[in-house]
């Protein structure tokens, strides 16, 4: 799957960018060949830049709909932290 969406970055300007996020839903594999959970993988790119950014995270579901993912990101093949996002159903 592929969006395209725009980042606010926190900045002083507080200004906006263009980015494209291309990835998918896989399984979580973890030692012993066990798979336990569900992962989503996917790398941004943003206008203007060299490279892109590569995200991939363990996706946990919740009660009430809620599903967390977090992980490790890197640019360029460099670890850079970690990340985690919240989604909430909206219905």
């Amino acid at each position: 799957a592929s969006v395209l969406h725009t980042r606010v970055l926190q900045d002083v300007n507080a200004s906006k960018r263009q980015a494209w996020w291309k990835g998918n839903l896989c399984a979580h594999i973890v030692p012993g060949g066990c798979k336990r959970r569900w992962a989503l993988g996917w790398s941004e790119r943003q206008e203007d830049t060299v490279g892109c950014f590569v995200y991939c995270g363990e996706l946990l579901e919740h009660a009430g709909g809620q599903m967390e993912i977090s992980g490790p990101f890197s640019w360029l093949g460099r670890s850079r932290g970690t990340f985690e996002f919240i989604f909430e159903r909206m219905d």
